[in-house]
């Protein structure tokens, strides 16, 4: 029986360790504590263990399993390529049918309209005294006697406002006029009925001759 072989495996540390191939017999170790050591560095050392040859017969086997592999992989991936080699058959793809896009109707808002303020109305001055008993009560500038710059004229009786209106325009009882006057006649201003609601406004402008003919008459 073969003695048995052993080898330093305190790599880089020991020079035998590090020298390929070097290795001892049992009878060239010290034995410490019943394991054997370097004779270098005292460190176990590790048997070596030697390969046996494998027997012919199964080395035939491992062959010819290797070649029957081989002959099946050919066969296999063989066929592969065949059929890898036939024409690829033509891929047919659908065009996706046209679909209208959805018309997505978005909210109408809808802005409620701001109530506005209804104007203030115009406070109508009392008159000191009946100015125009058959007409109606004057309040406001007088010159010679007859209505001649600011003034408020409320009618007691349904009459023509001005003679030099062209429009022919008709004062309601209770109506007034709070405008501008020139020696009895109306020149502009704004008329409003008995409630105080607007009727318009009244330009006439300054009469040619004045003096000839005064609508309401000379104040008493």
């Amino acid at each position: 029986m073969a003695e048995k072989l052993y080898k330093c495996t305190n790599y880089f540390n020991c020079s035998f360790a590090d020298e390929e191939g070097k290795t001892f017999k049992e009878s060239e170790l010290e034995e410490i504590d019943g394991v054997f050591v370097c004779p270098k560095c005292k460190k176990p050392v590790e048997e070596v263990v030697s390969k046996k040859p494998l027997p012919l017969g199964l080395i035939a086997g491992i062959a010819a399993g290797v070649i029957a592999l081989g002959a099946g992989g050919f066969f296999l991936f063989g066929n592969k390529d065949k059929e890898a080699k036939k024409p690829a058959a033509p891929v047919v793809v659908e065009e996706p049918v046209g679909e209208e896009p959805e018309v997505v109707e978005e909210p109408v808002v809808v802005e409620e309209p701001v109530a506005q303020p209804e104007p203030a109305k115009p406070v109508k001055t009392q008159p000191s005294q009946p100015s125009y008993p058959t007409v109606g009560n004057f309040s406001g500038q007088k010159k010679n006697g007859f209505p001649h710059g600011q003034g408020t004229l409320t009618f007691t009786q349904k009459r023509l406002i001005d003679t030099h209106d062209e429009k022919g325009r008709m004062a309601e009882v209770g109506d007034y006029i709070i405008g501008e006057w020139d020696n009895g006649h109306l020149i502009q201003g704004k008329w409003y009925d008995a409630q105080n609601n607007p009727k318009g406004s009244i330009t006439i402008g300054k009469a040619m001759n004045p003096d000839a003919d005064h609508t309401l008459g000379k104040v008493k």
